[in-house]
């Protein structure tokens, strides 16, 4: 993936790169997340709306243009499986939503993690 197929991801719509991001995962068969040096995830946290969401994205180099900018973290592959199995129901529990491909003006698409969960799930049945 070039630097410019990047710019022109990121500068999607955030329901566009939910779909781009659907596809991907269909494709590749795994999501990408941050995580720092003591190997937990990187979530974004709104403490004034008690909110806190883990951005993921469709491809290594997407969650990497997007973390240039801390050398403290790290992008790693989550198989579909795990997160489908594991990984969502975690996240429900600890009322961690899902912030699907976050753009360069930090524009996302937020969902809970389970609805994701069975978004991915009910693609991979269609194929």
């Amino acid at each position: 993936m070039t630097k410019q197929s990047l710019e022109q991801l990121s500068a999607m719509e955030p329901e566009d790169r939910y779909d781009y991001t659907i596809e991907q995962i269909l494709e590749h068969k795994q999501l990408w997340v941050l995580i720092n040096a003591q190997q937990d995830f990187i979530t974004i946290n709104y403490e004034e709306d008690a909110f806190s969401y883990l951005p993921m994205w469709p491809s290594k180099e997407a969650a990497v243009a997007i973390s240039e900018f801390d050398q403290e973290v790290t992008a790693i592959a989550i198989p579909v499986d795990t997160f489908i199995d594991d990984l969502a129901e975690e996240l429900d529990q600890a009322k961690i939503e899902i912030g699907v491909f976050p753009g360069a003006d930090t524009s996302v698409w937020v969902c809970d993690a389970t609805d994701f969960k069975h978004e991915i799930e009910d693609a991979l049945k269609s194929l």
